[in-house]
């Protein structure tokens, strides 16, 4: 039996503190995301697009819930103002928003941050895939769509198409990113870390006034 459980109660809290034991003394800010290929992407993005995620730490979770709870816990841990949420515009992210924002009075596009920030949802669920190109999407799923698919939804007034990718297609997509993928190809990817870096630039500023 773990430990942690036993002393939290929790194993999703005993999860969360596991987690606040990985971050490095360094980091200026958390970014907690729903799980590991929001992740993956924000690397890539780094990588290719020489934005270095400097002092910056990813959380990935278990979905947009899982994702609320950690930031509430990490929040009170590591301190209020260094911890950020990014979710997909989607049901799920929507109602973690909700508590997020409406109840508990974060602030949203700088504490609360959703996909939806990058990419016009009309109406339509804005996840982390559709940050990509759609030529680069079209390629990726090729005549073997069905097998990847969760969704296909045109948007309204762009014509852009958003998909859903199940877990398999997910995992798929990174390993066709790995082979295919240019630096263009993350070019909105990169207006998210730009943001991520003002927000943890302004963090080191709240943290250390006599930085300049």
């Amino acid at each position: 039996v773990s430990v942690r459980k036993l002393l939290v109660g929790s194993e999703r809290l005993a999860a969360t503190l596991t987690k606040l034991d990985a971050v490095p003394p360094d980091t200026n800010l958390l970014v907690v995301v729903e799980g590991g290929t929001d992740k993956t992407y924000l690397q890539a993005a780094s990588e290719l697009l020489k934005m270095p995620l400097t002092g910056i730490h990813i959380v990935e979770c278990e979905g947009a819930e899982d994702a609320a709870f950690k930031a509430l816990s990490l929040r009170e841990l590591f301190g209020a103002p260094r911890v950020v949420v990014l979710l997909d515009s989607d049901e799920p992210g929507e109602v973690a928003i909700e508590l997020l924002v409406k109840k508990l009075k974060w602030q949203n596009k700088t504490q609360v941050l959703s996909y939806g920030m990058w990419v016009a949802s009309e109406s339509i669920p804005a996840e982390a895939e559709d940050l990509f190109p759609e030529k680069l999407l079209k390629s990726f799923l090729g005549t073997d769509a069905n097998g990847y698919l969760t969704e296909k939804v045109r948007r309204p007034r762009s014509g852009l198409w958003h998909v859903g990718l199940n877990e398999a297609g997910k995992i798929a997509f990174i390993g066709f990113l790995k082979k295919n993928a240019k630096a263009s190809d993350y070019e909105i990817w990169g207006k998210v870390i730009a943001t991520l870096q003002d927000l943890a630039a302004n963090m080191v500023r709240v943290l250390d006034p006599d930085w300049c």
